[in-house]
């Protein structure tokens, strides 16, 4: 049997993972002092690679604490610092004109050469994580760009010299993009209106598109319009100068106006 080492949870707190599969991979034999909400134990060792996760705890509602106790043969015990996990929370702020995100998290203490820096990470709807950002300090806030619908983030921090790292819980909020559409386009190759832009329309890539003339006849259709119209019909002749009018359906169950009706006038 390898060498006894008790965990012990603090106030109720867990466990943080990264350092303890580093510092205690090999140990055989384990003893938990401490339960998670539920009354099972509060960590977890998978006896086949012995490494030691936490079980059941909501790191995205608490800051957990863990420390280590080791005794000796000679009947003491050495304690080390507490450490604590990285609890991130985001929030909407809709007071302004231009929607914002407010991430607030905790720092991480007791590192022996401390934290060199945090990174925060994003992820929008199904990409891959991205390094967004090395705040300095928390609140963090950041402002919608109106580019999709489920942001979710991350904070790693990392220890001065790179010998460590820590991550938060992931945390996410929700939009919905709107879309803005004008009335005019002025085709004369002034880069300028010189098709009909309709602002947000990439968010929504299963839209279709008609612009009918004045007697109610399509003159043209497009699936998955993203703002190439330049006044033409479907078989790309010009129209002539006058006002038409359009349908746009965005076929997407998330934003509250789906359809929207309006008139554009082609200026040559």
């Amino acid at each position: 049997m390898g060498q006894r080492i008790r965990v012990l949870i603090v106030d109720d707190h867990g466990l943080m993972r990264q350092g303890l599969v580093a510092m205690l991979g090999d140990v055989e034999d384990i003893e938990i002092i401490g339960t998670a909400d539920s009354g099972e134990s509060a960590v977890n060792k998978n006896q086949r690679t012995g490494k030691l996760t936490d079980a059941k705890l909501t790191t995205r509602t608490n800051i957990y604490e863990y420390r280590l106790i080791i005794p000796t043969l000679c009947k003491q015990e050495y304690s080390s610092l507490l450490h604590n996990s990285i609890r991130l929370t985001v929030e909407k702020d809709e007071t302004s004109e231009v929607e914002k995100m407010n991430l607030v998290y905790n720092e991480y203490k007791n590192w022996q050469k401390g934290v060199d820096h945090y990174e925060l990470w994003q992820q929008v709807d199904s990409a891959e994580y991205i390094l967004l950002s090395n705040p300095e300090s928390s609140p963090y806030i950041i402002e919608y760009n109106n580019v999709g619908f489920d942001y979710c983030f991350k904070v790693k921090a990392i220890e001065n010299g790179g010998n460590n790292i820590s991550w938060s819980n992931a945390t996410c909020v929700n939009f919905v993009p709107h879309v803005t559409l004008y009335n005019v386009i002025t085709v004369n190759d002034d880069l300028k209106n010189d098709t009909f832009f309709i602002e947000g329309i990439e968010n929504y890539p299963n839209n279709s598109f008609t612009v009918f003339n004045r007697y109610g006849s399509p003159v043209f259709k497009a699936t998955g319009y993203h703002n190439t119209w330049s006044g033409t019909d479907t078989e790309g002749k010009e129209l002539s100068t006058g006002v038409y009018f359009y349908l746009l359906n965005l076929n997407d169950s998330r934003p509250k106006n789906k359809i929207y009706k309006g008139d554009v006038s082609i200026v040559r």
